[in-house]
């Protein structure tokens, strides 16, 4: 039977023209063509024809109703049963299909894919017959063998479609895919959203080692790190930042997974999107609540966090002298002006280049946390003078006073608040008239 239907994995047609062909051929009461599920627990009727179509009884639809029917069928190419009622082989649906129907004979091919049960032909006659025929089971079984075809080239249809559908999916997506094949560990595929995100020719990657992609050139090691858990089965995922050849940078966030293919091939695929903007964007809310929107450096709640994990160091407290006498006499905007020069020097105070932190901790204070310092009060001096140069702000020179604390952390720990005693001996600073520069060292 060559139809166009088969040609084009049309099977319910083809089940149409199979059972009008048999019914022309074979004297039956009626002939039908069921479908299994893929785990083989339910069927579907796709196509019945004959003198006794059926409106209200049908089948079971329930194939685990029917597990010797459907070993049966398993096991042997066919059932011919000469006598349903009495046929042990169709004991499950005698009851309640083939006796309320008055059906007495029925031959059940099976619909068979490379061994596997896809479904049933069924002939079947109201009266009783002591055999079907030979040629009649032959011609059936050649029927159901083009059933089979039938069905063979939809689920390759299907099939084409599906990879398709999922290739076009792929090369529409913003998403990354990648597959890499873990035996020779190239690049099979990727699609164009790669080309889009890293501006690397998709050319490039294709074909390539996977040591040649950018994760292994730029993030050596940590590339190596999941390629090994990767082998291992484990999911890997993460964020990374990549360099693009223009210089421009882009954050990449991933999942690496391994798969096998039905033939046995490790893979492993690679998804992976653009969230530079959502990185920028935490990045942002992070500087938000850790850092002075001012002077840019972090603040009090960022430093003391710092703190409570700090054993060991010096803390050095820096407050400025008639700072609200400047800010109302000058202005709100001419006192920001200053506390960011201020924090300008601090930061860039060369003794400061290995500060573990630098704060702005209240309105005229900063906090340095550094490692031990063995001539404190060279470094007091030094840092002192710095702070004092004059700055020019607006039309006017203003000399800063500023008053210094330090204190030695380890001394403290378990005891006080380093800050609480930096504030205490800045205290004491504030009212040394008598030296050069006001500092005061509090070792407690």
């Amino acid at each position: 039977m060559h139809s166009t239907a088969k040609q084009q994995g049309d099977f319910t047609k083809t089940a149409e023209l199979t059972i009008e062909l048999l019914c022309q051929n074979v004297t039956v009461s009626l002939a039908s063509v069921w479908t299994f599920s893929s785990d083989q627990q339910t069927q579907s009727l796709e196509a019945q024809f004959g003198s006794m179509m059926l409106q209200d009884i049908h089948r079971p639809k329930r194939l685990q109703d029917c597990p010797r029917y459907l070993h049966e069928l398993q096991t042997h190419r066919y059932i011919d049963a000469g006598n349903t009622v009495i046929d042990p082989r169709l004991s499950e649906l005698a009851n309640d299909y083939f006796i309320p129907l008055q059906i007495h004979s029925s031959l059940e091919v099976g619909i068979r894919i490379n061994g596997h049960l896809e479904g049933v032909l069924c002939l079947e006659r109201a009266q009783v017959t002591s055999h079907w025929h030979d040629s009649e089971i032959h011609l059936a079984c050649q029927m159901a063998d083009q059933l089979a075809l039938t069905l063979a080239i939809k689920h390759s249809y299907e099939k084409e479609e599906s990879l398709s559908l999922f290739r076009c999916a792929a090369e529409q997506s913003k998403q990354i895919s990648m597959l890499v094949n873990l035996h020779t560990e190239k690049v099979e595929y990727v699609n164009q959203a790669h080309s889009d995100i890293t501006g690397i020719p998709r050319e490039q990657i294709i074909g390539a080692n996977l040591r040649e992609l950018s994760f292994f050139k730029q993030h050596g090691e940590l590339a190596e790190q999941s390629l090994a858990q990767i082998f291992k089965g484990e999911i890997v995922n993460g964020e990374v930042q990549f360099q693009r050849a223009d210089g421009s940078h882009y954050w990449i966030q991933y999942v690496l997974s391994q798969f096998i293919t039905e033939r046995g091939n490790h893979y492993a695929l690679v998804s992976s999107v653009e969230n530079t903007g959502e990185h920028n964007y935490r990045s942002e809310l992070e500087r938000l609540a850790w850092r002075c929107g001012l002077t840019g450096l972090y603040n009090r709640t960022h430093f003391n966090r710092v703190l409570e994990r700090t054993t060991q160091g010096v803390l050095l407290f820096v407050d400025l002298l008639g700072f609200k006498r400047f800010n109302d006499t000058y202005g709100h905007d001419n006192g920001d002006s200053l506390l960011i020069e201020i924090a300008h020097r601090i930061r860039h105070f060369p003794e400061f280049n290995k500060a573990i932190e630098i704060a702005r901790v209240g309105s005229d204070e900063f906090a340095v946390l550094l490692t031990e310092s063995n001539d404190l009060d060279y470094f007091s001096h030094r840092l002192y003078q710095h702070l004092s140069m004059p700055i020019l702000i607006g039309r006017e020179q203003i000399e800063p006073k500023p008053a210094l604390a330090i204190v030695d952390i380890a001394s403290v720990v378990g005891t006080f608040s380093p800050l609480t005693c930096a504030d205490i001996a800045v205290q004491y600073a504030k009212k040394e008239k008598a030296m050069q520069f006001k500092y005061s060292i509090m070792l407690c």
